[in-house]
Parts: structure tokens; sequence; C-alpha cells
């Protein structure tokens, strides 16, 4: 069937939610029919997820390394779902909403004081998180320009075979934990049993491939889970 370039795929998916989160961010009169002051937690919510999206953008272009450069045209329609709907408009609209997020983070601000406190640890977290999944990405770029392909190794590999979906995950929850919004969580969700599905498949491979020398210690995604 019809095919279509991973990265193209891929940067199409990307620049739908840098769209949306803009177009929501900043258009509220238009979107919600009146102008307010966005909170700390909505502006800080809004500069990471399009940090995020601006970064897989860059690994895209100037980082990842494909094994098939083509894939199903059929894809394409999953993708925009997942990232544009989703991430996108779903998230957006119930992320910038007037009056969400508004309220402090109940159970981290009380044992951190204060919610700017909170927000700036989260943010610290989401940073850890952010470079670290760069992090696995270059790793897993190296290897797959060498033949034949070594097993994975450092920096998270050592527990589980996909740390670089372990490190997004743990973004996005950050994320989560700042918007307290159900949109985020169910997106949360949604990326995490993908994600899951995807590392799965990638650790059965990597047995398979490796044999008896792959870490049997080595967990899917989660370390020691």
């Amino acid at each position: 069937g019809p095919q279509i370039h991973r990265r193209t795929l891929l940067l199409t998916a990307y620049s739908g939610p840098v769209f949306f989160h803009i177009l929501f961010y900043y258009c509220q009169a238009f979107i919600y029919g009146t102008t307010f002051q966005h909170t700390a937690s909505q502006i800080l919510a809004f500069t990471l997820i399009t940090l995020h999206f601006a970064k897989r953008i860059f690994e895209t272009i100037f980082v990842h390394v494909f094994y098939r450069l083509t894939v199903s045209f059929y894809s394409l329609y999953l993708y925009l779902f997942h990232y544009w709907l989703l991430s996108g408009v779903f998230m957006a609209y119930y992320i910038y909403y007037p009056g969400t997020c508004s309220s402090s983070i109940s159970l981290l601000s009380s044992a951190l004081e204060t919610e700017e406190t909170s927000l700036y640890f989260l943010s610290a977290v989401w940073i850890f998180a952010e470079l670290s999944n760069f992090e696995t990405h270059l790793i897993l770029a190296n290897l797959r320009i060498r033949y034949p392909r070594p097993i994975p190794k450092g920096y998270g590999f050592d527990l589980v075979s996909c740390p670089n979906y372990f490190f997004e995950l743990l973004a996005w929850t950050v994320i989560t934990l700042i918007t307290r919004s159900l949109a985020s969580l169910l997106f949360l969700i949604a990326a995490g049993l993908h994600m899951w599905r995807k590392a799965a498949r990638k650790h059965e491979m990597y047995k398979k491939e490796f044999g008896s020398q792959y870490p049997k210690y080595r967990k899917v995604l989660i370390p020691y889970v």
C-alpha cells in the first residue's frame, strides 16, 4: 500500500501539538470567549509541553537513525489522532481553560510547603527526564550505525530495555501533576499503554536477537518491575 517516510511522519505528528498549544494559549478570546491571566501552572505546562515537542522535532531531524525508512500511510492517521487530537487539541483546550490549574497541588504542595516550590521541584524532575530521554536517544542512534549491532548498555539500559520510554513517561507524569487535568491523565494512560506495547515488542526482539547474551535481569520498561 501507500508508504510515507518515517521522518516525514514524525515531523508532521510532532508539529501538530506545538501549533495547537500555541493557538489555545494565545487565542483566548477566539476559543474561550474571554481573556484572562494564565496561572503559574498553565504557563509552566505550556512551556514544558512546547519544549518537549520542539525537542522531538529536533531529534527527528538531527538524531534519530531509522532502520525502516518508510511505513504504511495508514500510520499517519494513527499518529494524527494520538498527537494532534489527544496531546494537541484535547489537552490544550482543557489545560488553558479559564480557571484551570488555579488550585495548589495539594499533596505535593503540602510536602514542599508552597505551590511555587512544588512547581520548581516538578520542573527539575521534568528537565532530568527530558535530558535523560535525549541521552538514551543518542545512545540508540550511535548503536544503529554500527554493525553488527551491540547490546545497548549504559544510562538506563542496564535496568530496562527501553529507558527512552521510561523517561518520556516520567516527563508526561510531571505534566499531569502540574496540570491536574483529566485530559493530561488520559493522554498519559494512552501514551503509557502505547509505549509499554512497543517496549515489550523491543524487549522480545532483543532477547531473540542476542539470546543468552542478553541480560536476564533487564525489565521491559519500568526498573525492577
